[in-house]
């Protein structure tokens, strides 16, 4: 990751980052447009795709004998999305 993206995700985070307590679709705004500080490595590839009937993205990081990783964003179902995450997952990949 981009130590300048990196930065500014750890400064909005450190800023209170979105208010949970307040709508919960403006919450959820809110942390997606953070979340969009950290840009995915344009190396990385995503596709649209489903495990066991759930909607995610599948990463393609490098060559495919490289192992894999499954990655479950947290949110306790108020927010974040597989999309917002791109960046993060990209760079544990």
């Amino acid at each position: 990751m981009a130590s300048e993206a990196l930065q500014e995700l750890i400064a909005g985070m450190r800023a209170g980052g979105p208010d949970f307590s307040a709508d919960p679709q403006k919450a959820r705004a809110d942390f997606e447009e953070l979340l969009a500080t950290m840009p995915a490595d344009p190396a990385v590839t995503f596709t649209a795709t489903d495990l066991a009937g759930v909607p995610t993205l599948e990463a393609d990081t490098g060559p495919a004998d490289a192992g894999a990783l499954l990655y479950m964003h947290g949110g306790a179902y108020i927010a974040g999305s597989a999309a917002g995450y791109r960046g993060l997952a990209a760079e544990i990949g």
